[in-house]
């Protein structure tokens, strides 16, 4: 399409009244911004603003939140109560800047979230729980209940001195019990032994939880690999399995996501908790291979930032 030149008079004009000009064209911008005619990104401004309309009102969220090579994601109930899914921070020098506990808990506070009811840390390391000390301070008091999967790693020593100082508890999870979160429920699948812990394969013991509100449900795998997902398909039945949305194990290591577990899931949406350009390969070309030809949608947060998926109870759509 042709641009059209300005006139003489028309610049004149501008050259006239350079304030007015400059007051137009952001007005202009900012109109065309809310009113959806121009789809951009304000630098500086990551962190997407949900306010509470009719859009979200009544439904589940689940943010995948963009913390790096790394994981936390955020769940807010139909009712309003939370959880909380790991607490990590990228240790891998990614091209974007690492994202760490004072901008996890700045996106807690801009979505509203004033208490937790629940914080899961799937396992300790410290892509999963580097800022967990940090919200754990910043929600001293207001914390229902402290889920971890063991208490025999020295990897937790952080967070047991956040928890010590804020006077928080803990419970372990126990593989088979299922919590309430408002109108949702969730039930702990893995690990579904952790009486022979090994300090040296934590993965091996990250939490994986299936949550489900109405008809829908979500699978969350931590970095469970797939020793623990065949575990898993040993001792639950296929409807314990059976979700809508996975978000994929250990950040699309070949570790994980084995085809028999994501044949018994059967999900729709697949994500993928990543950091742009990380030192580990993740997600691995044969998972993400894997994952499309058995027809999962895949998105990523390297790539698309903070991924927000909302749920009526009847079908699961993403949050734009």
């Amino acid at each position: 399409m042709a641009t059209k030149k300005l006139t003489n008079k028309q610049k004149n004009w501008i050259k006239q009244h350079p304030i007015l000009t400059v007051l137009l064209v952001a007005a202009l911008i900012v109109g065309s911004y809310f009113l959806g005619l121009w789809d951009f990104d304000i630098p500086g401004s990551d962190i997407p603003v949900i306010t509470p309309t009719a859009e979200v009102s009544g439904k589940l969220q689940v943010h995948y939140i963009d913390v790096g090579q790394a994981d936390s994601i955020l769940i807010i109930a139909p009712t309003g109560e939370t959880m909380l899914i790991d607490a990590g921070a990228s240790n891998d020098k990614d091209v974007r800047a690492v994202k760490g506990a004072d901008y996890l808990i700045n996106y807690l506070k801009s979505h509203g979230v004033t208490k937790l009811d629940y914080l899961m840390l799937t396992h300790p390391h410290s892509d999963h729980i580097a800022s967990a000390d940090e919200v754990i301070a910043a929600y001293a008091g207001k914390i229902g209940t402290i889920l971890l999967s063991d208490d025999e790693s020295s990897g937790w020593s952080t967070v047991a001195k956040a928890m010590q100082k804020a006077g928080e508890t803990y419970d372990l999870c126990s593989c088979g019990e299922t919590y309430r979160l408002g109108e949702c429920t969730f039930k702990i699948l893995g690990p579904v032994d952790s009486s022979v812990f090994d300090d040296s394969e934590r993965n091996h013991y990250s939490i994986v939880c299936r949550l489900t509100f109405g008809e829908t449900s979500f699978m969350f795998t931590g970095d469970a690999e797939t020793v623990t997902e065949s575990a898993i398909l040993k001792k639950f039945k296929a409807s314990d399995l059976k979700s809508d949305v996975l978000k994929v194990g250990h950040h699309g290591s070949t570790t994980s996501s084995s085809a028999s577990f994501l044949n018994a899931v059967g999900a729709d949406l697949a994500v993928i908790c990543v950091g742009s350009e990380n030192g580990y390969g993740h997600p691995h070309d044969k998972i993400v291979d894997r994952l499309t030809e058995k027809g999962y949608q895949i998105l990523r947060t390297d790539k698309e930032g903070t991924i927000v998926l909302v749920s009526d109870g009847k079908s699961v759509s993403r949050l734009k």
